[in-house]
């Protein structure tokens, strides 16, 4: 995982405006250690750290007056088994939308 990507992305969402304080950080670290036996020529034995769906992710709502806020989230896959370039950033569950009595409208997902 690129630590240094995570480390600025919580560093940026930490130091937003107080116009932006509800701002929520969250995230899900889901590993398993998985004992692996592959049999026949060149097989393998022994242990590997396996990702199962880890997460970071960032919402928040900003009040527009009357009874109407906007709602956003952005929320990012997190291979916390690899170390690589490719281990941070592929997105999942984000959208941008508006709240009010009339209920919740989202575009994205």
């Amino acid at each position: 995982m690129n630590k240094k990507l995570v480390a600025a992305a919580i560093a940026a969402a930490m130091t937003a405006p107080a116009a932006y304080a509800d701002v929520t950080v969250y995230g899900k670290a889901h590993l398993s250690v998985d004992s692996i036996d592959v049999s026949g020529a060149g097989g393998y034995n022994g242990w590997a750290v396996q990702d199962r769906n880890s997460r970071l992710g960032f919402k928040g709502s900003e009040d527009l007056g009357n009874g109407l806020k906007a709602v956003w989230k952005m929320e990012f896959s997190v291979d916390m088994a690899n170390d690589s370039d490719q281990s941070f950033g592929k997105g999942r569950d984000s959208y941008l939308g508006l709240a009010g009595g009339f209920g919740t409208f989202v575009l994205g997902g």
